[in-house]
């Protein structure tokens, strides 16, 4: 879909864990099994917001029309870029339907997809899923503070920051450090 509107990207599928899936199902707000929208997926980065905000247009224009010309259908755009989760993460999810199966589809800035990628490294370093909420309070501020800076970078400001995470005190060698 990309392509189709002139937007360089890169694309991967993504599986949610089976772990993460239990988790998700033991919560006390959790939903079936039957249900749930985020076992399988695909997250798109691409270089810009601005281009963010038009392959979301363009996969919407398609994809929720009469016209559309596959099985699949958007059936709820989730915008955490202008409603951030707590933890500072950002990107755009459509809930798509094709073939009577639910996926999720994440478009991403490349700055938004870096965040991510780095909360799975921290996460599997010490053992804790902190997309879930088990996150200590100096993590949890790290990221938050650092996506403050990915907004700020998404919409062209300059930014100069430095911060270095040191995961030691939760049983990691590794430290993080994020420079702009």
């Amino acid at each position: 879909m990309s392509r189709t509107c002139g937007i360089a990207s890169s694309v991967a599928q993504r599986h949610k864990r089976l772990e993460r899936i239990v988790q998700k199902l033991a919560r006390p707000s959790s939903t079936r099994l039957s249900v749930m929208q985020d076992i399988a997926g695909v997250r798109v980065a691409v270089r810009s917001l601005d281009e963010l905000r038009r392959l979301e247009e363009h996969i919407c224009s398609q994809w929720m029309s009469e016209r559309a010309y596959t099985a699949g259908a958007v059936r709820r755009v989730v915008d955490y870029i202008d409603l951030p989760r707590e933890t500072g993460y950002r990107a755009v999810h459509l809930i798509v339907s094709y073939n009577g199966r639910d996926a999720e589809l994440q478009l991403r800035t490349e700055a938004q997809h870096t965040w991510a990628e780095a909360v799975e490294e921290v996460s599997r370093a010490i053992s804790v899923e902190l997309k879930a909420g088990e996150i200590p309070a100096e993590i949890n501020e790290f990221f938050v503070e650092v996506g403050e800076v990915v907004f700020d970078i998404d919409f062209g400001h300059t930014v100069k920051w430095e911060r270095t995470l040191d995961l030691r005190p939760w049983g990691s060698d590794l430290s993080l450090t994020v420079a702009t």
